[in-house]
């Protein structure tokens, strides 16, 4: 298949939109996966690699059952601190970024899709700058900002679970 059917076919599974809860961008994708196999390969830290494309690496600093802190390792080097807070028995990933500069978490439930072995996707990403920052960094910067990662995420899961 060319590679720009392809583009154009991930592209309409992938729905972006702005919550009526304030800060808060939502999307929806379907997988070509049951909801136990995406949940899983979620909480694989680990396996970011393999799913995000700006992703050099994860480092799992603790895990309790549902709950984790892991450090995920960008590509430019940067990183971000996570701590997770999921729900195995409805298949939540939820996580809340420790020490950044602005306030950011976001849940994902994987539920099952309208026809078996496929799966709905549906995320919540809050991102928000208070404070001083904020006099310098605009709503609509942030909102474009989070509706692109919100859109990126969904492509790139959408993508991962195509190929498998």
């Amino acid at each position: 298949m060319p590679a720009a059917i392809v583009i154009a076919s991930l592209l309409a599974t992938v729905n972006v939109y702005e919550s009526k809860r304030e800060a808060i961008t939502e999307g929806d994708a379907t997988l070509r996966c049951e909801p136990d196999v995406a949940y899983r390969a979620a909480t694989d830290y680990a396996r970011w690699s393999d799913i995000f494309r700006n992703v050099r690496g994860a480092q799992i600093k603790a895990r309790r059952g549902d709950e984790a802190r892991v450090t995920i390792v960008h590509d430019d080097g940067s990183h971000d601190d996570l701590h997770f807070v999921n729900r195995s028995d409805t298949r939540r990933v939820w996580f809340e970024q420790i020490g950044g500069e602005a306030e950011v978490w976001c849940e994902i439930a994987f539920v099952p899709g309208a026809q078996p072995g496929k799966t709905r996707v549906h995320t919540w990403f809050h991102a928000d700058v208070t404070g001083p920052k904020s006099w310098v960094v605009h709503d609509g910067k942030i909102r474009r900002l989070r509706q692109q990662q919100v859109r990126d995420d969904l492509q790139q899961l959408v993508a991962y679970f195509s190929r498998r």
